[in-house]
């Protein structure tokens, strides 16, 4: 073989095992899906299903879940740009126990915002229910919002 008959194969070759490890990680992703995907969509299914929403009462929920994610996402996103800038300052400041107290204060009031977005979609939720369906979603969210431990005791 002369060696640009060489490396053609080579490069088919490269080529195909590309591809098939693509074919491969898409297969693994499909088998185990996306968690935030099956969780709305068990949300999704506690709507119709255990408090009985109308086609209307769920889009007047989607709307609420899209403008929530977004909000919720340019805080996380905020959060991230600024870590690194907090990290550099706590190393300006040799890792002391004062700035370490502030840096954990700013982490703190974050998480607060968000766990407050998070309420506050549950409460546009529950406004959209009708009276007796907010009696089921008090006494049910709960059980949908629990998320399944990945610890073994």
């Amino acid at each position: 073989m002369s060696s640009t008959t060489k490396y053609k194969f080579l490069l088919l070759l490269t080529g195909l095992l590309f591809i098939t490890n693509i074919i491969l990680l898409s297969f693994l992703f499909r088998q185990h899906g996306n968690p935030h995907n099956e969780r709305e969509a068990k949300i999704q299914q506690y709507l119709k299903n255990t408090l009985g929403f109308s086609p209307a009462q769920v889009a007047a929920y989607d709307k609420v879940r899209e403008l929530n994610r977004k909000e919720v996402r340019a805080m996380f996103d905020s959060m991230n740009m600024q870590k690194e800038l907090r990290l550099q300052a706590l190393a300006q400041e040799g890792f002391s126990d004062s700035a370490i107290l502030a840096m954990t204060q700013i982490s703190s009031n974050n998480q607060q915002r968000i766990e407050r977005k998070i309420l506050e979609r549950f409460k546009k939720l529950r406004e959209i229910c009708t009276p007796a369906q907010r009696n089921i979603f008090d006494t049910s969210i709960y059980k949908i919002m629990q998320r399944k431990s990945s610890h073994k005791d």
